[in-house]
């Protein structure tokens, strides 16, 4: 037995794992000891109002995160928290708190009333309701708590805002949607994005938020339980957002207000996860090459074996991470004019998006303006207009950062002796494509233009009585571009030259909704009656062309037919 273990631990490739290992459960035991001084703990407690009355719905969010629950019909509420997490606790008609977790972990917080916000709207669909009345699951975000956000989409900054909205970024590329699930999944295999409803117009679940300036945003209301989201049938199943634009109602009656609004922020990578040394890898690949089964069973290194890497003390190394990424930038102006007679109020806006990725050659540009328009024709007709016009060019990503990170190996060379771009991996032998020759030769250009628009006429039949009819359009024409050039090492070796291919689409939406409501206050009582219906009609087309064997790049995707 001592023999045994002799030669065990004599054998060098045991050594290094045993090595290896001793480092892994020393970093385990540090990974411990972390969670001891932070162990979570379970927070329960009971909300109630200055009169003890338990509050149902009470939203409970861990602060600057997505993480929350909302207290059940007795007002009680159980959630995981680590000492110093600081609690936001929220609810319609209450002025809301902030606690800090501590030693204890049973809460009895009252909430106080907040009279001034009882009265304010919540959008419900097909109409509204003061706080106060409100008796759905519905999370309201004001536009100003989303103003002046380095984003390009509404739904990247929705993230911890709402409690049971689970939001989470795709990627960092310029443009990318993120996974948005209203209190979780709702299918298996049917789609679980939520329905979006723009200005009330029923865009639809695939409803693309880069085409939204985000401070035009006055409010948006996220419908969460069947009760609230019932009116909008099976699509709303997973969820509705309503986002409302603003309008010139706010301000000042026979006053013309102007803003210009600028910011710029940078962007950059950090927090690279920590790697081996080079001469680190290469010993570890040599010694498993060259390991052999031994006299002992647990394998020894044999000398003589050919090493598949060798001395790599004189190859230059590349640091194709530092190759592909770039401190990325965001520039965003606003320019808007609103204004209120008091029969008519207007709001109008440009705004101009620019984004460089982190990623070379990657970016957004885009462009947006924006009319709103009410007014009272007289004191029963009340007409409307929003409309929306978007121009964007994106510049999608050409290499994927993980497969760079961890696949391409630093002692390969950017350039071959013939100075060619190289694409063979020199340890497997294997094509591989170059991320400098995909940043520099690649294109994947997406030209978009979508245009938004509902008009909408309201009529007071009686005064209780009012008729709504609306019709509006959703308008989308995509240009996707895509282009490989003949440079290519990849094609190069393959014989193929340039490839080219060109999409087109079109989509187009028109929506009509006819809507009579009665409302009726008896007393202290109040009740609302709405009937309609609702006409909307999608349509698709789809043209995608390609060619290939391009002798040279001077028209690239401009000319199919020389392909």
């Amino acid at each position: 037995m001592s023999k045994l273990i002799k030669n065990f631990l004599s054998s060098n490739i045991i050594k290094a794992k045993f090595h290896y290992y001793f480092k892994n459960t020393f970093l385990l035991a540090l990974i411990l000891s972390c969670f001891v001084g932070f162990s979570q703990q379970n927070i329960t407690g009971t909300i109630t109002d200055a009169d003890a009355v338990p509050l149902p719905g009470v939203n409970i969010i861990l602060k600057g995160t997505n993480k929350g629950v909302v207290t059940d019909f007795d007002g009680n509420f159980a959630l995981e928290a680590n000492d110093g997490d600081v609690l936001t606790i929220s609810f319609i008609g209450f002025a809301s708190q902030e606690l800090i977790v501590g030693d204890e972990n049973n809460l009895s917080i009252s909430l106080s009333e907040d009279y001034a916000k009882l009265d304010e709207v919540v959008i419900t669909g097909y109409g509204s309701t003061a706080k106060k009345d409100l008796v759905s699951s519905i999370s309201q975000i004001k536009g100003e708590d989303l103003a002046n956000q380095p984003v390009a989409r509404l739904d990247n900054m929705l993230q911890g805002r709402a409690a049971g909205v689970n939001v989470v970024a795709s990627s960092g590329e310029p443009g990318a949607p993120a996974v948005i699930r209203v209190r979780g999944m709702s299918s298996i295999n049917g789609n679980n994005n939520p329905l979006y409803v723009i200005d009330g117009f029923i865009a639809g679940t695939d409803f693309n938020l880069t085409d939204l300036n985000v401070n035009d945003i006055e409010s948006i209301e996220i419908l969460k339980d069947a009760s609230s989201l019932a009116i909008y049938g099976t699509r709303g199943a997973a969820g509705v957002i309503i986002v409302n634009t603003k309008t010139g109602k706010s301000g000042k009656e026979g006053k013309v207000n102007v803003s210009i609004n600028h910011y710029t922020s940078f962007q950059q990578v950090y927090n690279y996860p920590e790697m081996a040394s080079v001469n680190d890898w290469a010993d570890y690949w040599n010694e498993a090459a060259t390991l052999i089964p031994g006299a002992s069973g647990f394998g020894e290194n044999d000398p003589t074996q050919p090493t598949p890497i060798g001395d790599i003390s004189g190859i230059p190394l590349v640091d194709w991470q530092d190759l592909i990424t770039r401190d990325g930038r965001i520039d965003n102006t606003d320019i808007n004019i609103s204004g209120n007679t008091g029969k008519t109020n207007y709001f109008i806006s440009y705004n101009r998006f620019y984004q460089e990725g982190i990623i070379e050659g990657s970016g957004l540009e885009r462009n947006s303006i924006r009319l709103n328009f009410d007014t009272n024709v007289n004191d029963k007709l009340r007409i409307g207009v929003r409309l929306a016009l978007t121009d964007r060019r994106q510049e999608e990503n050409k290499v994927n950062f993980n497969q760079v990170y961890f696949n391409i190996l630093p002692i390969r060379q950017i350039y071959d002796a013939s100075g060619d771009y190289t694409a063979i991996n020199p340890i497997s032998g294997t094509t591989q494509r170059n991320p400098v020759s995909d940043i520099n030769h690649r294109i994947r250009h997406r030209f978009v233009t979508n245009i938004l628009a509902n008009a909408y006429a309201e009529y007071d039949i009686l005064p209780d009585l009012t008729l709504r009819t609306s019709v509006g359009t959703n308008l989308t024409f995509n240009k996707f571009n895509r282009y490989v050039s003949t440079v290519d090492p990849i094609r190069n070796l393959q014989g193929t030259g340039g490839k080219a291919d060109v999409d087109h689409s079109r989509k187009t939406g028109v929506l009509n909704e006819n809507t009579l409501t009665y409302s009726k206050e008896i007393g202290e009582h109040s009740f609302k009656i709405l009937a309609g219906f609702t006409l909307q009609k999608d349509t698709f087309s789809d043209l995608g062309a390609g060619g290939q064997g391009y002798a040279n790049d001077v028209v690239t995707f401009n000319n199919l037919a020389l392909g």
